[in-house]
């Protein structure tokens, strides 16, 4: 059974965890649904300068990689913007380092020229090794431009396989980021949007000591990621919903004029 702590004083089940000051995680059934979201092509550019392409591979092993290009519906995005995408991002992990703690992935935040992952990064923090010789991992949401030990933590998941899949998701709509483990969920309702791009990068800035931008990890949380899924849904316009509502008073006039 899995379960959901934050890394304060003290953990509330089945309530509002407390992360920090001002931000507050909670406990969800299941994320938004995404079914009907558009998936997005990807070539990801690795700190060797090699690519992975998503129509030919899912995988990424050894090293760091950002997006080098977006596509959506045939067209190519310099960034997923969080005002007008939905996201989500997902992976699983095929393989471990010794000491189970590192980032995985981090979202982009805008206007941070350096740091270590600056958006919303998630990533293992521990494992646990039960009598039987069974092992279960905890995975974190945490923020900040430094390394993954020294940022902050809003919630941990705890009690996960190795093999579970990994997502983060943007629901621009809700405004709401949700972290999920395998089955298990936890929600921010009031995430900084300026950390929730994902955009695209250049060899020179994932080669970098300490890149920024959206990026995948390796090297740090696990040795190779399979399955890199990217999705994404836009928002309409303000005046497309404007231009649906006076399409619809338009039908309801006819047909109360036909009824007449």
């Amino acid at each position: 059974m899995k379960t959901i702590i934050a890394l304060t004083s003290s953990f509330l089940a089945g309530a509002a965890i407390a992360a920090s000051a001002d931000s507050t995680w909670t406990e969800n059934a299941s994320c938004v649904d995404t079914s009907s979201w558009s998936s997005l092509g990807y070539t990801l550019i690795t700190n060797s300068n090699s690519t992975v392409d998503s129509s030919s591979s899912t995988s990424l092993s050894s090293g760091r990689a950002g997006f080098q290009s977006l596509t959506l519906n045939g067209t190519t995005l310099s960034s997923v913007s969080a005002s007008s995408y939905s996201w989500q991002v997902s992976f699983n992990l095929a393989s471990d380092v010794s000491s189970y703690s590192g980032m995985c992935f981090s979202s982009g935040e805008s206007g941070v020229t350096s740091g270590n992952g600056a958006g919303y990064s998630i990533g293992i923090t521990g494992s646990s090794t039960d009598s039987e010789g069974n092992t279960t991992y905890s995975f974190a949401v945490k923020t900040g431009t430094d390394a993954w030990a020294n940022k902050t933590v809003g919630a941990t998941i705890s009690g996960c396989a190795l093999t579970d899949t990994i997502s983060l998701t943007w629901d621009a709509a809700g405004s709401v980021l949700y972290f999920s483990v395998g089955n298990q969920t936890v929600s921010l309702s009031n995430a900084t949007m300026n950390a929730l791009s994902l955009a695209t990068t250049t060899y020179s800035d994932i080669s970098s000591t300490y890149p920024n931008n959206t990026i995948f990890w390796t090297n740090g949380g696990a040795q190779k990621m399979e399955n890199i899924s990217v999705k994404a849904f836009a928002i309409p316009e303000p005046s497309a919903f404007g231009l649906l509502a006076g399409l619809g008073a338009l039908a309801l006039a006819g047909t109360r004029r036909r009824r007449k």
